[in-house]
């Protein structure tokens, strides 16, 4: 997204509403193969997200998304009734925590992009083998490979 530029500093959390709020906008939009998402960052910045899975079942609510308008994404979140726990990194550049607060209300808060995923180098690959090898997506779930 062209507009979307905020200091890696940055880290005040943005209330997305309650559990029940945040799920029901993204299990609907599974349901219905709606439209996109539209969700506040800080510092008055929003990301457009569209469900490309969703796993969820009678315990546990689980989506996996992508940003629009990035060239590369990584958009996920996970829990239940009492907590949400997810992940979201826009163009390997910027990064971000989903959380649930004290009062049982969802929040973003931008972190370092680091800290959300590994990029490795991967090992040698053998001859006649192609690819890359190096951590896989058990060891670094938001792992890059190059």
């Amino acid at each position: 997204m062209s507009g979307l530029t905020l200091a890696q500093t940055e880290s005040r959390p943005v209330n997305l509403g309650t559990i029940p709020e945040f799920t029901n906008q993204f299990l609907s939009a599974a349901k219905t193969d709606g439209g996109a998402i539209h969700m506040a960052l800080a510092g008055n910045k929003f990301i457009d997200v569209k469900v490309i899975d969703n796993q969820t079942t009678e315990q546990e609510v689980r989506i996996y998304g992508e940003v629009q308008n990035a060239k590369t994404s990584i958009f996920y979140f996970y829990g239940d009734s009492r907590q949400i726990k997810g992940k979201v990194v826009v163009d390997n550049k910027e990064g971000y925590e989903i959380t649930t607060n004290d009062a049982n209300q969802v929040q973003i808060t931008q972190v370092d992009v680091n800290k959300l995923i590994c990029v490795s180098p991967g090992t040698t690959t053998p001859p006649g083998e192609s690819g890359t090898r190096g951590n896989t997506t058990r060891d670094c779930p938001a792992c890059i490979q190059q």
